[in-house]
């Protein structure tokens, strides 16, 4: 499925070069308001081709452009995003399974460097243009790789070892600061809507002044939310994308993360 979603993407960001002028009354207005840049039409061209050559073997990759540096807080202070091209590499086939330190080190750069054969035209210096985390098949990080190094998150936290001060039978705990709390939004329910789609998709901003930047998944769904589209906001189980956002008027129901209220 979400094959099919890339491919969707790809072949309307290509369609999209070839959209008549306004008046034919057969296509949806967002698609003549939308021009999608060429580094977003390329980046979903790149996963097309990778799983296309890698039909048997291929993992589940979102690739983005972070303009703005919205995944920097994602990871270990010092980590930065912003102009970079950010990959999640999630194992869907389970070959992250039972393999620890420097065995799951290797297959991290096996998998990431397989994907970037058919993205060298976009990024050309790996190390510098490029940074990825990698998820197991439940979708929890297990790693990530920045500026030419490959890293565990289970060994990240071990340097940040939690401060424990021993005072008599309590223990205070200082938790790590390399995740970033979830924004609680206290407007859950219905009665929202569309006020501005930014950069495609990427960010939908409500009536209420909320920003909230949308899984890159379900970003071929809002790239078409159009202002005053009819929002309820719900709550979901995925850890990185805690809400929903289900579009009444489109049909769409999209996980999407609180970054501004």
């Amino acid at each position: 499925m979400r094959g099919k979603k890339l491919l969707a993407a790809f072949l309307l960001g290509v369609g999209l070069c070839f959209v008549p002028g306004v008046g034919q009354g057969e296509i949806r207005e967002a698609l003549l308001m939308y021009e999608p840049r060429y580094i977003e039409v390329f980046l979903v061209q790149s996963t097309v081709r990778y799983i296309m050559f890698s039909h048997e073997s291929f993992l589940v990759v979102m690739p983005s452009y972070d303009e703005f540096g919205l995944h920097a807080d994602d990871y270990p202070a010092g980590v930065r995003t912003a102009g970079k091209i950010h990959i999640i590499i999630q194992d869907n086939r389970g070959i992250f399974y039972g393999k620890h330190g420097e065995d799951l080190l290797s297959q991290f750069k096996r998998e990431l460097e397989r994907f970037y054969l058919f993205m060298k035209h976009i990024a050309t210096d790996m190390d510098a243009d490029i940074v990825t985390t990698f998820k197991n098949t439940g979708g929890e990080e297990l790693g990530y790789f920045y500026q030419g190094e490959y890293h565990l998150w289970s060994e990240e936290k071990a340097k940040e070892a939690p401060s424990i001060r021993d005072t008599s039978t309590k223990r205070q705990v200082v938790p790590s600061r390399s995740k970033r709390a979830t924004q609680v939004y206290s407007g859950v329910g219905s009665g929202h809507w569309v006020s501005e789609n930014i950069d495609g998709g990427r960010i939908i901003k409500l009536e209420d002044g909320s920003l909230w930047e949308i899984s890159p998944i379900d970003r071929i769904d809002t790239m078409l939310w159009l202002p005053t589209e009819d929002i309820t906001v719900v709550e979901s189980d995925n850890p990185l994308y805690p809400y929903k956002l289900i579009n009444t008027d489109a049909g769409d129901a999209v996980e999407a993360k609180l970054i501004s209220d």
